[in-house]
């Protein structure tokens, strides 16, 4: 079963923060961030891939099916 994620977005403050204390802790916020998106791209897949398998699960009914209706799930 696939669940929300949590994600945490950086704040304006979390981003300025980040800029006073220079390049490398820009890059970590950055790659925080790349790093959600990566999640929630992998996330979206997988219920893309559920998604297709439920609607061709539907699309299978007694009248389209090779299958005799008491092997129906």
């Amino acid at each position: 079963m696939l669940r929300p994620m949590n994600l945490h977005m950086p704040t304006d403050e979390d981003i300025h923060t980040a800029f006073e204390q220079g390049e490398a802790a820009v890059m970590a916020l950055f790659h925080q961030v790349v790093g959600h998106v990566a999640a929630l791209a992998r996330q979206l897949a997988q219920q893309g891939a559920l998604l297709q398998e439920l609607q061709a699960r539907l699309a299978k009914s007694r009248r389209n099916s090779s299958k005799p209706p008491s092997s129906d799930g």
